[in-house]
């Protein structure tokens, strides 16, 4: 147990310590997308790769179905993944030559692969954007390597949201996106699009607060967003605009301890709002 050895001594434990396998905290984490994480966070300097933007590339082959940097190329291993960019034709092999009892079985795998794709795409560019707005994100690379991370993974945020305009996951993502933009902005020193870009987030969430008003993780980032737009507003001193998102943030936090007074976290949100 970390906590009963003296702090030094712990630290040390704590960066000699395997991490967890991605694939123990989800189930969608794993072959070639639990690859790419463990290098990504590889203790080795080495073995991680070597920019944000070779990272990037390996999470866009893995979404291609392509193969990754992050695992050794056996000729077993490129033929599956051949096979699976190509899987629509096999489909429509089999479409001419099964009855239709079968090929709508198939159809059906198809489609629960499809979703199980996505659920793992919306994971692994999650992943992503957490690493980005965490404290820690000086470890994923430079200010500027960041921000052309996020940029590589535009595209693909952009494009699952606007295939799921109602998908609370995707929009989600989007808004946490554009949240972490926002802070690449800031960083760089560009506080109007700093701004810009946290008003765009939290108009995403605010459709998304509206329909799960009792989601108490979601009101949290709701709050904390309008919290950081205030802390930009202070910025270009405009002071009273800064006071009435900190109010607002203030209301939400103070809802959802009423709503849920048993969680001692949202007890200490409210206490530092």
């Amino acid at each position: 147990d970390l906590g009963e050895l003296p702090l030094a001594q712990a630290i040390d434990e704590a960066r000699r310590a395997e991490p967890a396998r991605p694939s123990t905290i989800h189930r969608s984490l794993v072959g070639d997308l639990e690859a790419i994480i463990l290098k990504a966070t590889e203790k080795d300097a080495e073995r991680r790769y070597q920019s944000a933007s070779d990272f990037a590339s390996d999470l866009r082959h893995w979404l291609r179905d392509e193969p990754v940097v992050a695992r050794k190329p056996g000729a077993g291993y490129v033929l599956r993944k051949f096979v699976a960019r190509h899987r629509g034709w096999t489909a429509a092999t089999v479409a001419l030559l099964i009855v239709l009892g079968v090929a709508t079985a198939h159809a059906l795998t198809v489609r629960r692969a499809e979703r199980e794709s996505h659920d793992a795409a919306l994971n692994a560019l999650d992943a992503v954007i957490t690493r980005v707005l965490s404290p820690l994100a000086p470890k994923l690379g430079s200010l500027d390597e960041r921000a052309e991370l996020l940029a590589l993974i535009g595209p693909d945020v952009e494009q699952i949201a606007s295939r799921s305009p109602d998908g609370e996951r995707a929009q989600r993502l989007r808004a946490r996106y554009l949240a972490a933009m926002g802070d690449i902005q800031d960083g760089k020193g560009d506080t109007d699009r700093a701004i810009a870009l946290r008003e765009e987030s939290l108009g995403v969430y605010r459709r998304l607060v509206a329909a799960a008003p009792s989601d108490a993780e979601l009101q949290h980032e709701f709050s904390l967003g309008l919290v950081r737009l205030g802390d930009l507003s202070m910025q270009v001193e405009d002071a009273a605009r800064a006071q009435l998102l900190y109010e607002e943030a203030l209301r939400v936090d103070e809802e959802q301890v009423r709503r849920h007074p048993e969680d001692l976290r949202l007890l200490s949100n409210l206490v530092w709002s």
